[in-house]
C-alpha cells in the first residue's frame, strides 16, 4: 500500500472521528438543553410583546423604574452587582433582549430601532409604568440613547457606561468596519460550536472559569444558570446584532436630540479594551478617540455629566459596581426632584 493511500485512509478514519465525536456532543448538547430548561428557568418573568416573548426581573420598589441593558451577548445577569443595590432605593428591571438567555428569538434584523420598540412594549405589557432611568453598557448603551429620543415623555433620566457612540463610524469608520466584521464571525463560530455541543463539552472539562470573565463574579448559584442560558441561543442573537450594527449606529446618529433630563457618561479608565491587538501607540490613538467620543455622548444633554471610572476597565459595572450604584442613586434623585418640580 502507497504512501498516498495509507494517508488517505488515516484522514478518513479522523474525519469518521471527527463526525462520531460531533454527534455525541450534539447529542449531548440537546439533553442538557431539557435538562437546563427544567433546572435553570426563568429568574424573572416572560412577557409577550407581539408573538414571542422577553424576559425581565423586576426588583424594588418606587420610581423613577430603573432599567438595564447590557452590552453585546451578554445577559441580564450581568447586572447581578449592581441590581440588587438599585433595588434597596427604587424599583429595577433588567431585561434580556430577544434571543438572549430566556428571551425568546424576534424578527431580523436585530437594529436597535427593533430593539427600543420591543423594549416599549415589554415596559407597557408588563405593567412597568414610567417614567423611567435608564442605564446601558456599551451596545446597550446606544440602544438606551435612542430609547430615549424614541419616547421621550417616559424617561427622566440615562446612565451610559461607555456606550458605544451614535458617532463611531464618524471618528473610527475602519476600526468600527473590522469591529462589525470580526464580531460577526466571532459570535457565527460560537453559535455553531453551541449546537454541534463543543462549547458545552468544552467547559464541562474546563469549568466554569473559562465562560465569559464576568461569571466568576456572581453568585454560585447564578453561574450556572448564566451559562445554560448562553448555551440556548445567546450567541445566534449577538451574531444577529453584530450584522446590523452599522444600521443601528445610523438609527442612533438620525434620531431626534434628547431632551434636558439627568445624564451621566461614564467612561472606563484602564484601556483594556484595546491592549493586546494593536501596537502601543495605535493603542494609545484608540484610547485617545475613545474618550472623546464618550465625553462628547455628555453633551447629548444640557444637563450632562462626564465621568470616567480610574479602575475600571470596559466592563465598569463588573469593575466598580458600587461606583454604578452611586451614579444611578444620583440620577434617580435628580429625576425625582425635576418630576417633582414639573408637577
Amino acid at each position: 500500500m502507497g504512501f498516498w493511500q495509507i494517508a488517505g485512509l488515516s484522514l478518513a478514519g479522523l474525519v469518521a472521528l471527527l463526525f462520531v465525536f460531533l454527534c455525541m456532543t450534539s447529542l449531548y448538547h440537546a439533553i442538557c438543553i431539557a435538562f437546563d430548561e427544567r433546572k435553570y428557568p426563568a429568574t424573572g418573568r416572560l412577557v409577550d410583546v407581539g408573538g414571542y416573548r422577553l424576559h425581565v426581573t423586576i426588583r424594588g420598589e418606587g420610581g423613577p423604574t430603573v432599567v438595564l441593558d447590557a452590552g453585546l451577548a451578554h445577559v441580564s445577569t450581568v447586572w447581578n452587582l449592581v441590581e440588587p443595590e438599585v433595588a434597596t432605593f427604587t424599583r429595577v428591571c433588567a431585561v434580556d433582549r430577544a434571543g438572549h438567555a430566556w428571551s425568546d428569538h424576534g424578527p431580523f434584523p436585530r437594529t436597535s430601532w427593533q430593539i427600543c420598540q420591543e423594549l416599549h412594549a415589554l415596559l407597557m405589557n408588563a405593567g412597568i409604568e414610567g417614567p423611567y432611568v435608564l442605564v446601558g453598557h456599551s451596545f446597550g448603551g446606544l440602544n438606551m440613547y435612542l430609547y430615549a429620543s424614541m419616547y421621550p415623555e417616559d424617561v427622566a433620566g440615562l446612565v451610559l457606561l461607555d456606550a458605544l457612540s451614535r458617532d463611531i463610524n464618524l471618528h473610527t469608520p475602519r476600526e468600527f468596519g473590522y469591529f462589525i466584521v470580526a464580531n460577526r464571525l466571532k459570535y457565527f463560530l460560537f453559535s455553531r460550536l453551541t449546537r454541534l455541543g463543543v462549547a458545552r463539552f468544552y467547559l464541562r472539562l474546563k469549568g466554569v472559569d473559562v465562560a465569559q470573565d464576568f461569571i466568576v463574579h456572581l453568585p454560585v448559584e447564578l453561574r450556572y444558570a448564566t451559562i445554560a442560558g448562553y448555551l440556548r441561543k445567546t450567541f445566534v442573537a449577538a451574531a444577529g446584532e453584530s450584522a446590523s450594527l452599522r444600521a443601528s449606529v445610523e438609527q442612533a446618529r438620525l434620531a431626534q436630540p434628547l431632551r434636558d433630563i439627568p445624564l451621566v457618561v461614564v467612561a472606563h479608565g484602564i484601556p483594556e479594551m484595546f491592549e493586546g491587538r494593536m501596537s502601543s501607540v495605535k493603542v494609545q490613538q484608540a484610547e485617545q478617540r475613545w474618550q472623546k467620543m464618550q465625553a462628547a455622548l455628555a453633551q447629548l444633554s444640557p444637563s450632562g455629566t462626564f465621568i470616567v471610572a480610574e479602575k475600571s476597565g470596559h466592563k465598569i459595572h463588573i469593575d466598580q459596581p458600587e461606583l454604578v450604584v452611586e451614579i444611578i442613586r444620583q440620577v434617580v434623585e435628580a429625576a425625582r426632584m425635576k418630576i417633582s418640580e414639573g408637577c
